[in-house]
């Protein structure tokens, strides 16, 4: 059976400065191929290409072709030449193989659609620009008006320009219409004639300089990452880009204004953002781009200890100095470096290279863009071991050889660390004469590149990094970045890869392409330290990643055993004050001799999270009220635990604020892996240890407001946005698996059914849409419910009939078969509702303003309806024969038909309870104070009836 590629081809099979002018079908035959083929025409050369994965793309320039004729057929072209190309055969990327050919030998082709003469016509003439060195041959078709999309559209502003990819650039269109931004590009090997950006799609805009002129403008989306780069475009003009800027403007689109750079300082030092965004951001400011190997984003080394099975994040001397450029962590090459700087006539300067080049780029993601290395290289790739093998061996390099001082780059940090593997991948050999690994080497306490991206995230969001940080920001953003204090901080690089450079000449803009170029000067005084009180806690790792809490991290097999609180040593002083007085700290520890309390500093050290955790001492302080008989009596276990413990830190994983925001969280859901998943404001999940209440990570899907989240029994959770879309991510990795719209309107409710193989949304159109759950997607199905005449609150489904779901509303509470949706598969069985749950297969719960309704399947009536004086009613929950009700700030409990409900646990006045969630017995309970969202953890005392 013959594999299929139809997308080999891209833009950087060409050489650099070559365009794609259009491709046509045809038979070829060569030697020993014989192919259906696109016959792509290029400026330079001419591709042939099969679909079929077993052939390799064949490229024949125009300079070696030696004459073009026609068969004794007429409608069959000979072409001969005297050298090929050949590339990606058997869909293995590798070096580019030349190859003599004889001139006897005639490359065969037959048209399925163009005439012979026609083509011949347009070969000659291609062959004859290129002689002559004529490059204007580039077809520039006219935007076409039925591209718009919508008919209200007006067209604002249109012209040339040419799009910024890394080591490439297309010409092509701008179209600015009173809506959107249609880009339209000359070479198009996709199929699609445009690219929209919906104004409501992008981030922020920002002005780009090219060589000193403000000819750039580069857009980022909403979803922009390492993968997904922004819009990067130049004009041919000045005046055509302060055209556009200022009609773009007009028209509402976002731009990065003046105060944006203060703004954001004050929003990190306040932790309101984590370091990552905020560098990130220093970066967009300081006009780097992801299209851009020269001025990429710059990120730094944080971990020093890439040699040890057992990896400290608590312990300072895990990092690199932050107060000292790569450069000059190794004081006997500095000493070296200056020594040399003083025998220089001229510009002095210490470094001969820079920390973030082109070339750095490519060695670090060749096995995630090998076509990078292989445009700037003529086909080839470096030699195996000049290749990026060996994170510890990169380590090494950066910190002794002297021509080597390259920073980090962005996915380090963010992504799954495919950048550090490779499939079908042919890197060449090493010097031993072995092949040149698929994977990167990675330091003994990292077992995957996901897990190594995620430590390595861990570390940058650690509270060693938080106080340290700006001193390498001030090096590369800031005042240490030029002049006097550059050379104070052993800061100096050569005078081209400033701004002062003279670009002018092009000898010198050719050596600032190359060789790097520092960023934008942002601060010229020293930069704010972090406030290291404020959200001390907060850990913000939005990564895709295997799930990584621990900070004393371990090579295999040992991690399995790891005791999240290992190695913590003692945490800064810190007092939240929206947090409740806690119970005294002598009386909660017990008589454990290993726990000692220094009264002189209040710091506590801890070795085992079970030493604090002295379950006599809680029940004997807890002071929740008895409930009746039937009922459990909740304590606050953990939630005592937590407050004392940021009065008094036992660590800096004990206690997690989930947000610093005024976000909100609208609902919980526990998974199958004992973690409790989050959804609320900003596009944020957070995730959570559901043994330890420990906030592990994040995952971030968008910006919009996340309304309901759901966990499936395949390690799949599903979460609905008000982007009117349903987001699927692995609990195991955190990859997102997809993302389906739902239509018009958002679901306000989504639930799994019982074997996970279906998902049931309520919308806020008052419908109920069933989709199919699949491994690889969430597929709409034709089941369809319209049975409800306003928004819905709530849908459940059946612990046992996977195809019984409920929906709650205003209207009632409706029960569906979804195995059909005719009539008679829908029924009514309550009254106006909040909330639905399912008791077991035969019984509902629902709770509206006023009572809790218990409800018989079996006969669609209420068997009782129990009044309550819960104010701000929320979510009814059932476990072990116990349903549990909550509201504003209050938790109740009772039995199914009961007369009434107990209160066992009442938050403070100003606390408000969002969001709950049941695992093992465990209430998890988000509560907004002060504007912040907190975790509180109730857990059951079984020894009362």
């Amino acid at each position: 059976m013959l594999s299929h590629c139809v997308d080999r081809f891209s833009l950087y099979c060409l050489e650099d400065g070559e365009e794609h002018i259009e491709d046509v079908l045809g038979d070829y035959r060569y030697m020993n191929w014989s192919f259906k083929a696109k016959i792509r025409l290029c400026t330079r050369s001419m591709f042939f290409d099969s679909d079929d994965i077993t052939d390799p793309i064949i490229r024949l320039h125009y300079g070696s072709i030696l004459g073009v004729g026609t068969s004794g057929m007429k409608d069959e072209i000979l072409i001969r030449g005297k050298q090929i190309t050949t590339m990606l055969k058997n869909g293995i990327i590798g070096g580019h193989e030349k190859i003599d050919t004889p001139a006897e030998e005639s490359h065969k082709i037959k048209l399925h659609w163009e005439q012979p003469e026609t083509f011949s016509e347009k070969l000659q003439h291609l062959i004859a620009a290129h002689s002559n060195g004529t490059s204007n041959v580039v077809k520039r078709p006219a935007f076409d008006f039925t591209w718009l999309g919508s008919v209200s559209e007006t067209i604002a502003f249109q012209c040339n320009i040419v799009k910024q990819l890394p080591l490439r650039k297309i010409h092509g269109r701008i179209v600015l219409t009173t809506q959107a931004i249609y880009i339209q590009l000359f070479e198009n090997i996709s199929g699609q004639p445009i690219t929209k950006i919906g104004y409501d799609d992008i981030q922020q805009c920002a002005r780009r300089e090219v060589f000193r002129k403000a000819i750039g403008v580069e857009i980022q989306h909403k979803d922009s990452n390492a993968d997904t780069p922004p819009t990067t475009v130049t004009f041919e003009s000045e005046s055509d880009c302060d055209r556009f800027w200022k009609i773009a403007t007009d028209n509402g689109v976002p731009i990065t204004k003046d105060r944006t750079l203060d703004d954001l300082t004050a929003r990190w030092v306040s932790h309101q953002i984590s370091t990552y965004e905020y560098l990130m951001n220093l970066n967009w400011l300081a006009g780097r781009s992801l299209n851009n190997l020269s001025q990429y984003p710059v990120l730094p080394w944080v971990i020093s200890d890439y040699s040890s099975s057992r990896l400290n994040l608590n312990d300072p001397a895990a990092y690199r100095d932050f107060r000292k450029p790569i450069g000059a962590l190794n004081d006997s090459r500095l000493q070296a470096f200056k020594a040399r700087m003083e025998e220089m006539p001229g510009d002095k300067y210490l470094y001969g290279t820079h920390y973030s080049t082109p070339s750095y780029v490519m060695y670090y993601v060749v096995r995630q863009k090998p076509e990078w290395m292989l445009l700037i290289q003529n086909g080839k790739f470096d030699k195996g071991g000049r290749l990026f093998n060996s994170i510890p061996q990169c380590w090494k390099n950066v910190t002794t050889l002297n021509n080597d001082v390259k920073e980090l780059i962005p996915q380090f940090f963010q992504g799954d660390g495919g950048f550090l593997t490779s499939k079908g991948l042919d890197l060449g050999t090493l010097d031993d004469g072995s092949r040149v690994p698929d994977s990167v080497e990675l330091p003994p306490w990292a077992d995957s590149p996901d897990e190594f991206v995620s430590i390595n995230r861990t570390a940058l969001e650690s509270l060693h990094v938080s106080a340290n940080i700006h001193h390498w920001i001030d090096l590369v953003f800031g005042y240490q970045s030029r002049g006097d204090a550059a050379r104070d901080a052993d800061n100096l690089y050569h005078p081209f890869t400033y701004e002062t450079a003279d670009v002018s000449d092009e000898s010198v803009r050719a050596q600032v392409q190359e060789f790097g170029q520092c960023p934008t000067q942002l601060f010229t005084k020293p930069h704010p330290k972090r406030d290291p009180e404020k959200g001390f806690n907060r850990t913000h790792c939005d990564v895709s990643g295997g799930l990584q809490p621990e900070l004393v991290i371990e090579a295999s097999p040992k991690k399995e055993q790891f005791d999240p609180m290992a190695g913590i040593g003692r945490a800064p002083t810190g007092v939240d004050d929206d947090l409740p007085v806690p119970v005294p700290l002598p009386d909660l520890l017990g008589s454990d001799p290993m726990l000692k309390v220094e009264e002189r500093n209040e710091d506590v050290a801890v070795h085992d999270l079970s030493e604090i955790l002295n379950i006599d001492k809680i029940d004997e302080l807890a002071q929740a009220p008895r409930s009746p008989p039937k009922c459990r009596k909740i304590q606050a276990l953990r939630t005592t635990i937590e407050t004392m413990a940021l009065k008094r830190p036992v660590s800096q994983i004990v206690y997690q604020k989930l947000t610093n925001t005024p976000e909100w969280v609208e609902r919980m859901s526990p998974s199958c892996e004992e973690l409790i998943f989050m959804a609320g404001g900003a596009g944020e999940v957070p995730i959570i240890d559901g043994k330890t209440g420990i906030r592990m990570r994040s995952v971030q899907l968008g910006s919009h407001t996340l309304l309901s989240i759901a966990s499936s029994t395949t390690g799949m959770i599903g979460v609905s946005s008000l982007d009117d879309h349903i987001y699927r991510f692995c609990t195991t990795t955190g990859r997102l698996q997809d993302r389906t719209p739902t239509g018009m309107c958002s679901a306000v409710a989504i639930t799994f059914n019982a074997d996970s193989s279906q998902l049931v949304a309520g919308k806020d159109d008052g419908s109920v849409a069933v989709f199919n759950s699949t491994p690889t997607a969430l597929v709409p199905t034709e089941v369809s419910f319209m049975e409800h005449q306003c928004s819905i609150s709530d849908v459940c489904s059946s612990p046992i009939n996977p195809w019984n779901i409920a929906s709650a509303a205003d209207d009632g509470i409706k029960l569906y078969d979804t195995r059909c949706f005719e009539s008679g598969s829908v029924w009514q069985c309550g009254t106006e509702s909040t909330t639905v749950h399912f008791f077991d297969s035969d019984r509902l719960v629902s709770a509206n303003a006023d009572t809790v309704d218990f409800i018989d399947l079996r006969t669609y009536s209420t068997v009782a309806s129990t009044p309550h004086n819960i104010q701000g009613i929320g979510p009814a929950l059932t476990s072990s024969g116990v349903v549990t009700v909550t509201g504003t700030n209050t938790v109740a409990e009772g039995v199914f038909g009961c007369s009434e409900f107990t209160v066992v646990h009442t938050f403070d006045d100003e606390c408000e309870l969002q969001a709950v969630a049941l695992a093992d017995e465990r209430l998890f309970c988000a509560v907004q104070k002060s504007r912040h969202t907190h975790l509180h953890v109730l857990e059951a005392d079984e020894s009362v009836p």
